[in-house]
This record gives C-alpha cells, sequence and structure tokens, in this order.
C-alpha cells in the first residue's frame, strides 16, 4: 500500500510543479498526509537520519506551496494518516527513496522558478529599452538643449 501512495505522491508533484497554484483534490491531500505521517513515523523508529528527515520536510513544504490548500485540513490528514502508518523497515525504505525524489523535485522546481523570474525580469528590461524614451529639450535664449 504505501509503495502505491509514495509513487502517486511523486506523480502528482511532478504533475503539480508546473502549474499554478490550483486547489489541492482530497487524494493529494491523503498522499501528503501519508507521506508525512510516514516519514515521521520512520525518523521516530530511528530508519531515516534528522538531515534526510529535515530535507524531505522542508520538500514537502515547498511543494504544498504549489497548491492552494488548507491548512487545517492538511493537519487533520496527517494526523489521521499518522495514527494510521506503521515504521517497518521496508516501509521506511521506500519512503527513504521516495523523500529523495522529492527533495530533487523541489530543488528542481526552486531551480525553475528561479529560472522564471530571471526571464520575466530579462523581458521586462528588454521591453523597457526597446521603448522609445521621451525627448525633453529646453530652450535657453537661442539655443536649445535636448536629451
Amino acid at each position: 500500500m504505501m509503495k502505491i501512495a509514495v509513487t502517486a505522491l511523486v506523480s502528482v508533484v511532478m504533475l503539480s510543479s508546473c502549474a499554478t497554484s490550483s486547489p489541492m483534490p482530497d487524494e493529494t491531500y491523503q498522499k501528503f498526509g501519508r507521506f508525512a505521517a510516514g516519514t515521521q513515523r520512520c525518523f521516530e523508529a530511528g530508519h531515516i537520519n534528522a538531515q534526510l528527515y529535515a530535507d524531505s520536510t522542508g520538500a514537502v513544504h515547498a511543494l504544498l506551496g504549489t497548491w492552494t490548500y488548507d491548512e487545517a485540513k492538511m493537519r487533520r490528514t496527517m494526523d489521521y494518516m499518522y495514527r494510521d502508518e506503521a515504521a517497518t523497515p521496508q516501509t521506511c525504505r521506500q519512503i527513504e527513496a521516495a523523500a529523495y525524489s522529492l527533495i530533487s523535485q523541489a530543488t528542481q522546481h526552486r531551480a525553475n522558478v528561479q529560472a522564471n523570474r530571471r526571464e520575466m525580469a530579462d523581458a521586462m528590461n528588454k521591453f523597457n529599452n526597446s521603448i522609445r524614451k521621451p525627448i525633453y529639450c529646453d530652450t535657453i535664449g537661442t539655443m536649445t538643449m535636448c536629451n
């Protein structure tokens, strides 16, 4: 069950990473909730280290930012999944693999966002530089000076 959920979470994140903040479907709440709960359980059981736990938690938060979602509903979903999730070594290995994938996706998403911002700034600069700038002239006596 966990393998299917982790695989589904990775595919949901890949699909959502290109979209602007769309409302989170109920099934995605469950997938993120199950992953977060599983990660927490595995960390508490000592099956994953603190660095991976911290990095994967940061990645989840970064990827959640690609959705519009109800934080209270997400918390309730995580709490419910936490009660239901077991931390077996096999499950934790699957979660560990999914965590590395999510970390990679979050890193790629951040890089894409930064690249898009740079491209937008460059396009705005090119547009602003291509606009004809008004010429102002001042006449003092018989002499006219323009900028």
